[in-house]
């Protein structure tokens, strides 16, 4: 677990951006929905400062799988790294979502699937969320999108 925790914050470390706009969010939602359908439905979140600018729900998705965006989402905004790596971190100490700041598991989704928009300066700008798929795979859905949207590879 610990290679892969060091892997996901590798990926947090270099999956940045020089900067983030309104019309990147559609650009990136879409590479994120390309990317999601080679493993099955799922849908697609991207938000800057708490609005929602690209939202897809295919086939095979519904209501729920907003509910899980919201949740993963709102993971990734209270511990400022990707929803994956707060489910590792939380699994190597022990840890629940109530043990950090008290989180709700009615509000806050301690999986994979949530991935912060940050820009190089370290400035958390917003979230790309992924939910349909075993949360592994939300992730790597969100790793993919991004590094082809920045044109970098990463593991």
């Amino acid at each position: 677990m610990n290679d892969i925790l060091r892997m996901v914050t590798k990926q947090e470390e270099l999956l940045r951006f020089d900067s983030f706009s309104n019309d990147d969010a559609f650009a990136l939602g879409c590479l994120l929905v390309k990317h999601g359908k080679k493993f099955g439905p799922a849908a697609v979140e991207v938000s800057i400062n708490g609005l929602a600018l690209f939202r897809n729900f295919p086939n095979g998705t519904n209501q729920e799988n907003g509910v899980w965006l919201a949740a993963k989402r709102n993971l990734v905004n209270a511990r400022g790294r990707s929803s994956y790596g707060s489910f590792l971190e939380a699994q190597k100490q022990g840890k629940t979502l109530t043990d950090w700041k008290m989180l709700p598991e009615t509000e806050y989704a301690l999986c994979g699937g949530g991935f912060p928009i940050r820009l190089k300066n370290g400035a958390l700008i917003g979230t790309a969320c992924v939910s349909g798929l075993p949360h592994e795979l939300d992730h790597q859905t969100l790793v993919d999108g991004i590094s082809e949207f920045l044109g970098v590879t990463v593991e």
